[in-house]
């Protein structure tokens, strides 16, 4: 016998079998009774069950069948409620790296335009500098992760946006920009993916 865990979608989680995990319900043994005249032992009766804490609530009894037909097609089989039907994989979405390297951060930014042609580093390059002659106490921070940094990282980033006069969605371009970079495109001129997800 055979049982299947499945997620809010319906995709296997995990699967359970009587011959590894055992029945999904266990005895209860009552009190061992007394030994008889002979010394012999009876076994403890069986008074009730319970649930088997090998195996998960939830679980949903599947065939053998159904089994060999999930563990063959990972990602492509669900539960519908009635049944395993066969899926599509939806294609990835593109994801913008958590922590790129400062080198290729700041080369992304280097190929990011404004549409009237000015660098976006050369316009955060500015930005910082004013911060700290102005003694603005985001100002050392942001220079300090600017220039000597071995990576830049996303909650930095966002806890540092205005100050660095980037809006959220910007901080995030700017970290798939730097993935680009790292992939080895240095054309700078990469159409943002509009299904863009956070790691």
């Amino acid at each position: 016998m055979k049982w299947a865990e499945f997620d809010a979608d319906g995709f296997p989680r995990g699967f359970y079998a009587d011959d590894i995990h055992g029945p999904l319900m266990l005895p209860v043994f009552g009190p061992e009774p007394e030994p008889g005249a002979d010394g012999t032992v009876s076994p403890a009766p069986v008074i009730g069950e319970k649930r088997n804490p090998a195996i998960p609530p939830g679980v949903v009894e599947i065939t053998e069948a159904q089994w060999l037909d999930c563990v063959g097609a990972p990602g492509r089989r669900r539960w519908n409620g009635r049944g395993i039907e066969g899926v599509e994989p939806q294609a990835a979405k593109p994801v913008a790296p958590d922590h790129p390297s400062l080198s290729d951060w700041r080369v992304g930014l280097t190929l990011w335009r404004r549409p009237d042609g000015t660098l976006r580093i050369d316009e955060l390059t500015a930005k910082v500098t004013a911060l700290v002659e102005n003694r603005h106490p985001l100002g050392r921070i942001a220079r300090e992760r600017l220039e000597y940094a071995n990576h830049v990282e996303r909650a930095q980033l966002l806890q540092l946006a205005e100050a660095l006069g980037f809006t959220e969605a910007e901080i995030e371009e700017s970290l798939w920009r730097a993935e680009r970079v790292r992939q080895g495109d240095l054309s700078g001129t990469w159409p943002l993916p509009a299904n863009l997800v956070t790691a």
